[in-house]
């Protein structure tokens, strides 16, 4: 109460001075408090299960207020340390942050060398980096680094379900990848897509939209082309209930969590992943919600809008 009185008493120019003020603060504290160096930030990886040689694909959200003593390539850096030479890591780099729907019916075309990634500013940094190669897929654009990359995206654009069978996704889990969430939730692990069309046919809602829908890519060397992929169901994304998938990987010793600074960290091992999803569907539990429940919750759950 005394907050919105103070709010309506300030002009404009003050409740930003007001605000920026705070934020100086926060990140002030977090620096004294809860600060952390790229060497203890390679550590951390390592205690939480990163090891030489593996394949990570990365989720990230990076502010000042993370606690890092660094920018965001350096905490690309510290992950490619700890992977090494051999290792891969992934990133996703969608040019929207709404439904993959709604980003086709605007129409715009998809450059895979120049579309910015709106999936964070670690994968726009990693995006721009040298010998990072990206899958020209409109839906769900994979940013890849090691010695597969260029296969793991090859072919990513001709595909109908961009998380389905010969996607990056499934080739992922062919690598025994890991899924590494840097300040996200459970929710923004995209590899849960895959999930969802590898069961789509015992899914109790259907997963897709009926019809693909078209979008344009320029591809590497600049040619212009029409492709056709399929949607995500708004039913679906509706009643996208993931955290009880969540709870079965905890429940398996599938996911680890940990904390270093302000920043909260998982990691989870994408068979642990494709083995919990198959045990739910067979217990025939999946995850989606019933439908009535889906409509009492999905404004304030965000897994269930999510689709990218």
């Amino acid at each position: 109460m005394f907050t919105a009185l103070l709010s309506r008493q300030l002009s404009r120019a003050q409740k930003r001075a007001l605000k920026s003020s705070y934020y100086k603060l926060k990140a002030r504290v977090i620096h004294l408090v809860a600060s952390y160096t790229p060497a203890q930030l390679e550590a951390k990886f390592r205690a939480l299960g990163v090891a030489r040689g593996d394949a990570v694909l990365m989720h990230s959200s990076f502010s000042q207020f993370n606690g890092f003593q660094g920018d965001p390539g350096q905490v690309i850096d510290c992950l490619l340390n700890v992977l090494g030479p051999q290792g891969h890591l992934f990133m996703m780099s969608m040019a929207y942050t709404s439904s993959s729907y709604d980003y086709l019916m605007v129409g715009k075309p998809f450059n895979v060398t120049t579309t910015v990634s709106r999936m964070g500013i670690i994968t726009e940094v990693f995006r721009r980096r040298k010998h990072v190669h990206r899958s020209s897929n409109p839906l769900h654009p994979v940013l890849a680094f090691g010695p597969q990359a260029p296969s793991i995206v090859a072919g990513h654009d001709q595909l109908l379900y961009s998380c389905g069978p010969g996607s990056p996704f499934e080739k992922m889990l062919e690598l025994d990848a890991k899924v590494l969430l840097f300040n996200v939730g459970f929710e923004y692990a995209t590899f849960i897509h895959y999930l969802e069309d590898r069961f789509k046919e015992s899914a109790p809602v259907p997963v897709y939209h009926p019809n693909p829908l078209e979008a344009v890519i320029i591809d590497e060397e600049g040619q212009k082309k029409s492709v056709k992929a399929y949607v995500f169901d708004r039913e679906a994304i509706r009643r996208r209930h993931f955290s009880l998938l969540k709870g079965a990987l905890i429940q398996g010793g599938f996911l680890r969590q940990g904390k270093i600074g302000n920043t909260k960290l998982m990691i989870i091992r994408t068979n642990g992943m494709l083995n919990c999803a198959q045990r739910l569907v067979d217990q025939g539990t999946h995850f989606y919600r019933d439908r009535a429940l889906s409509l009492n919750t999905s404004r304030v759950d965000p897994s269930f809008r999510r689709d990218a």
